[in-house]
C-alpha cells in the first residue's frame, strides 16, 4: 500500500495568479510526482474529494474558484479542469455528503448551499452567518453539518432536517440546534473524529484568539423519545496557546493533538500524560469540567519565578520535543535575515496525518509542504512548491486492489481502453449544471437521471454467480441435513440401529488385544500428565522470579 498527498495553493485573487496556480498528487514514501493541475486556485478548505475515493484510478475532485462565481471539476486524466459550472455567488468553503450525493458549499456573504449532484437542484439555500463561512464539516454518520465562520460562531445543523425539502410542502427556516459562541476571533478550523457511534463524537475547534476548545455532541435519542431533549452539547477542555492557530489534526486514537500556529510552528499536544504524584497513573486532559489548560511554546511563558532554574530547563525540552519547526528552518535556510522575525509571517494552514499515524505533512502560507516523523520531529520529505498559501491538502492510501463503492457517484470501468474512450465521450456531462434557484415543493418535478455503464453488466454477472454459488451451498446444505436426520434422529434410530453408517469400517478386537490397546493408552497419558506437571513447575518458578524482580525494583 502506498500514500498519497494532494495538494493546492491560493492566495491572491488576482485572474493572473489563477492561470499560474497548480496542484499537485505525489507519493509520500517515493519521489514520484503522480499528476498536476493548473488553474487549481481555492480558498482554505474549499476543495472536495469525491467520495474520498482511495484509488489514483478514481481520483476526482472539485474547487471553487476564488475570482469568479464557478465551480471547477477534475478528473486524473486532464491536468486542466474538465467543466466549468457557475454558482450564484462564490464559495469559500465546500464539502461532499452523503457518498458524493449532496455538494455543500459555504459563501462570503455567510450562506449555506445544498445541491443534489445526480439532478443539479438546489435544494437548500439559507443565510447562516454574518460574515464569511469559513470552514464546514459533517459528522462521520452524516447526520450532522458544523459550520465555522469569520464572525466567531459555530453553527450546528442535523443535516436531515437541511434537505427535507418536501416536508409538509412548506419552505422552513431551519435554525441550528446548537450555537457555540465562546471564541472571539475568527473560526479557522474544525475537526470531528471519525466516530459513527452517535454518543461519542467530539468536536475540536480552533481560532485567531489563541484557543482550541473541545465539545462533546451527545445523541441520546434511543434513549429518550423526546427528540428536542436527546441532542446535547457539552464544553470540555480549553487549551491557551500564546500565538492565533490557524489548523488542527488530530490522531484516531484520539491519543494527540496537532496544532498549526502562526510563527511557523506545530504544537503537539498529549492529551494523556502520567501523573507522577498519583502512583504513576495515566490521566487524560479531556474532561467534563470544562478546565482551561495554558499551553507554553518557550522558557518564558513557562513561570516568572526563575529560582528554579533546573526545573525550567527540564521543561522547556520538554516543550521542544513537542514542537515541529521544520517551516521555520527553511525560511532561514532559504537565506532570509533571522531579525527580520519573518518566521512570524508563516502560518500553518492545513495538516494531515498517514495512515499509521507515524508521518505528518503540513503545508504554510508561503506555499511549503513537508512530511514530518511524529517521533524524532525530522523532515522526511520535501514536496514541490505551490504559489501562495497551501489552502487543501489530503493524505490518500493507495492499494494494489481496487476497492470501489458500488454506490459511487461516478461509475468507473477499470479496462484502460473502454475506460480512455469513456472518459472522451463523458467529460462534458460529468456533472449536471447547478441549479440558482431553489426546487419547488411538488415532488413530481424531482426527477433523477443516471447513466448506466458497461460496469454495471459485470457487477450483474458477479451478482447472478454469488447466486449460483449460493444455490449449491443450499443445495449441499440440504442433503447433508436429510442424512443427519435419516441416521441419528431419534424417530429412525431403531430402523437405522441395524445399519452400518456410511464410510465407517466396523473393527472387532479380542480380549488380549484390548488389554494391550489399554495399556498403550494409559502409558501414554501417564506421559502427557508427567510433562504438564514439569511445565507447571518451571512456570510457578518463573512467576516467584519475576515477582521478586519487580518487587526490588520498587
Amino acid at each position: 500500500m502506498d500514500e498519497n498527498v494532494f495538494y493546492l495553493g491560493g492566495n491572491d485573487d488576482t485572474e493572473k495568479y489563477e492561470n499560474e496556480s497548480v496542484a499537485y498528487y505525489s507519493s509520500i514514501h517515493s519521489n514520484s510526482l503522480n499528476s498536476l493541475y493548473k488553474q487549481a486556485n481555492a480558498f482554505n478548505h474549499s476543495c472536495a474529494l469525491i467520495n474520498d475515493i482511495n484509488d489514483k484510478d478514481n481520483l476526482h475532485f472539485i474547487i471553487s474558484c476564488r475570482t469568479k462565481a464557478l465551480i471547477y471539476v477534475y478528473n486524473e486524466n486532464k491536468h486542466l479542469p474538465i467543466q466549468r459550472i457557475p454558482i450564484p455567488e462564490i464559495l469559500t468553503s465546500l464539502i461532499l455528503a452523503y457518498n458524493s450525493q449532496f455538494l455543500i458549499g459555504g459563501s462570503k456573504t455567510g450562506k449555506i448551499y445544498i445541491w443534489e449532484l445526480k439532478s443539479g437542484n438546489l435544494i437548500f439555500n439559507q443565510n447562516s452567518h454574518y460574515q464569511q463561512i469559513s470552514i464546514l464539516k459533517l459528522s462521520a454518520n452524516n447526520n450532522y453539518l458544523i459550520s465555522g465562520s469569520n464572525d466567531s460562531k459555530i453553527n450546528i445543523y442535523k443535516f436531515f432536517d437541511l434537505v427535507s425539502v418536501y416536508k409538509n410542502n412548506i419552505k422552513q427556516n431551519i435554525k441550528p440546534i446548537f450555537i457555540i459562541n465562546d471564541h472571539t476571533l475568527p473560526v479557522t478550523d474544525l475537526f470531528i473524529t471519525k466516530n459513527s457511534i452517535n454518543n461519542d463524537i467530539k468536536l475540536f475547534t480552533t481560532s485567531l484568539d489563541s484557543t482550541c476548545r473541545i465539545y462533546n455532541l451527545i445523541d441520546t435519542n434511543n434513549l429518550n423519545n423526546n427528540q428536542n431533549e436527546s441532542i446535547k452539547l457539552k464544553s470540555q477542555t480549553t487549551f491557551v496557546l500564546p500565538n492565533p492557530i490557524h489548523s488542527i489534526i488530530v490522531d484516531p486514537l484520539i491519543s494527540t493533538i496537532y496544532l498549526g500556529l502562526n510563527n511557523g510552528l506545530i504544537r503537539q499536544i498529549n492529551l494523556f500524560k502520567i501523573n507522577k504524584f498519583k502512583n504513576n497513573l495515566l490521566e487524560s486532559l479531556i474532561n467534563t469540567n470544562g478546565e482551561i489548560i495554558n499551553i507554553p511554546i518557550n522558557d518564558q511563558q513557562i513561570t516568572n519565578n526563575k529560582i528554579d532554574q533546573e526545573s525550567n530547563n527540564q521543561e522547556q525540552q520538554e516543550i521542544d520535543n513537542d514542537l515541529f519547526k521544520c517551516h521555520q528552518i527553511t525560511t532561514l535556510d532559504d537565506g532570509k535575515d533571522e531579525d527580520a522575525n519573518t518566521s512570524d509571517e508563516i502560518k500553518i494552514t492545513n495538516m494531515d496525518l498517514s495512515l499509521d499515524s507515524t508521518i505528518l505533512i503540513s503545508g504554510d502560507s508561503t506555499g511549503k509542504v513537508f512530511a514530518s516523523d511524529i517521533v524524532t520531529k525530522n523532515i522526511i520529505k520535501t514536496f514541490k512548491e505551490v504559489k501562495g498559501s497551501v489552502s487543501f491538502l489530503k493524505v490518500i492510501q493507495i492499494s494494489k486492489q481496487s476497492f470501489l463503492n458500488d454506490n459511487n457517484f461516478f461509475n468507473s470501468n477499470k479496462n484502460n481502453n473502454s475506460n480512455k474512450n469513456k472518459s472522451k465521450l463523458n467529460n462534458n456531462q460529468f456533472i449536471p449544471q447547478l441549479k440558482r434557484y431553489l426546487i419547488d415543493n411538488d415532488s413530481r418535478n424531482h426527477i433523477l437521471t443516471t447513466s448506466i455503464t458497461n460496469n454495471s453488466n459485470n457487477h450483474t454477472t458477479k451478482f447472478l454467480n454469488g447466486l449460483n454459488n449460493f444455490n449449491s451451498y443450499l443445495n449441499r446444505t440440504t442433503s447433508e441435513e436429510f442424512q443427519f436426520k435419516n441416521y441419528y434422529t431419534p424417530q429412525n434410530r431403531k430402523s437405522t440401529s441395524n445399519q452400518s453408517l456410511p464410510n465407517i469400517k466396523s473393527v472387532t478386537l479380542n480380549d488380549d488385544e484390548k488389554d494391550a490397546k489399554i495399556k498403550e493408552l494409559e502409558s501414554k497419558l501417564k506421559t502427557i500428565k508427567d510433562a504438564y506437571g514439569e511445565l507447571r513447575n518451571i512456570h510457578e518458578e518463573l512467576y516467584k522470579q519475576h515477582f521478586k524482580l519487580i518487587k526490588n525494583k520498587h
